[in-house]
């Protein structure tokens, strides 16, 4: 199928699919296409429809996404952004509690196609946490338990299934030095 007709067949399909839930995708292509064909336009389609259905942004997979201002959260920042909740002046090589929240104004909806796959929390840009989340059964919400012998920095990254890669801002954490 020429690219031209393949465009025109995926913009009127997704206009007619547009009701339809999505992974329930049954109608797949004219058919003078071989199987193998059908089955990949029945994949684009669905892709496709999944993108306008949950209003998916390409241009946010291409990046770290972060907070333009992390004083006033706009958009997709609101439910995406991790937020850091962790004392501001530990014990030297004390443990304490680092949660990890996805949305700073919004917990961050564990949907079939709209869920945050992967939390990282970071010291100094090294990544000593990692985290996979399933949809449904979880929440985005993690405890991480880090002992430091000196300040450090921590940010956290996250994944969604729809939305790309989000950063939190930093946030600093002094030690104080045992006597």
């Amino acid at each position: 199928m020429k690219d031209k007709h393949r465009r025109q067949f995926l913009n009127s399909a997704i206009g007619a699919g547009a009701l339809l839930l999505p992974g329930t995708l049954a109608y797949a292509g004219p058919p003078s296409l071989s199987a193998k064909e059908k089955k990949r336009l029945k994949q684009e389609l669905q892709r496709e429809l999944e993108r306008k259905v949950y209003n998916v942004d390409e241009k946010l997979f291409r990046k770290v996404n972060r907070a333009r201002n992390p004083s006033r959260y706009e958009g997709h920042e609101r439910g995406h952004v991790p937020k850091i909740v962790a004392p501001k002046k530990v014990r030297a090589l004390e443990a304490f509690d680092v949660k990890i929240e996805v949305g700073v104004e919004e917990m961050h909806e564990m949907q079939v196609f709209h869920y945050i796959d992967w939390i990282n929390l970071m010291v100094d840009r090294v990544i000593v946490g990692h985290t996979t989340l399933t949809p449904l059964m979880t929440q985005p919400v993690v405890t991480f338990q880090l002992t430091l012998e000196a300040s450090a920095t921590l940010t956290s990254q996250e994944h969604c299934a729809l939305h790309g890669t989000w950063e939190s801002p930093a946030t600093r954490i002094e030690v104080i030095k045992n006597r």
